[in-house]
């Protein structure tokens, strides 16, 4: 679960804030260029998905079928040079930031939250 302290990291970055317990009412905001975070806005961010950074060959793969792109990203790779090839036939986890993966995501015209829903989906998978 994400903390509070990092929701405030994330909504409001490099605004100065001083938390003293648990709640947005321990908050003493110190940052005279960035506005408090609403409540709403912390309960938000607090209850999104953690998008998971790894996954393995199997889960991403389980979950492209399951989005129905299993083929295509086969194409995409399989199109590529020898070596883009070795990285996705062998690779032993599936990183979301890896340069092929956010390429195969541009060739296939998918958006951010798109992969980050495909991550999500795989890492559920057991």
């Amino acid at each position: 679960m994400t903390s509070l302290a990092t929701a405030l990291s994330e909504l409001r970055p490099g605004a100065q804030w001083v938390l003293r317990g648990d709640t947005i009412g321990d908050l003493e905001w110190l940052d005279t260029e960035q506005v408090v975070p609403t409540q709403a806005e912390v309960d938000a961010y607090l209850a999104s998905p953690v998008v998971p950074q790894l996954v393995t060959p199997r889960q991403i793969r389980l979950a492209l079928y399951q989005f129905g792109l299993r083929q295509q990203v086969e194409d995409y790779v399989n199109s590529q040079d020898i070596t883009v090839q070795d990285s996705w036939n062998y690779a032993t986890q599936i990183e979301r930031t890896n340069p092929l993966i956010l390429a195969c995501k541009s060739a296939l015209g998918k958006t951010d939250e798109e992969l980050d829903q495909l991550f999500i989906l795989a890492a559920s998978i057991v």
